[in-house]
């Protein structure tokens, strides 16, 4: 798995997101001090990377309820 500070501040306090029916396990991060999502590094799983990248992009563009 990826390491999981944030590129944005580098915070370290993030938060992994898990899409029931998408991926059984964290999908993508979301940083707790920034409130930045970024994708998880899915290396050569091209289809599941897609997936990561559009829910992250959604995170930050207000789409996904935020808690």
């Amino acid at each position: 798995m990826s390491d999981p500070r944030c590129p944005e501040c580098g915070s370290d306090i993030v938060c992994g997101w898990e899409i029931p029916g998408v991926y059984d396990g964290i999908l993508f991060w979301v940083c707790m001090a920034c409130d930045t999502a970024y994708p998880r590094d899915f290396e050569d799983w091209k289809t599941r990377q897609a997936q990561s990248n559009n829910y992250a992009n959604d995170y930050n563009d207000g789409k996904l309820r935020r808690e």
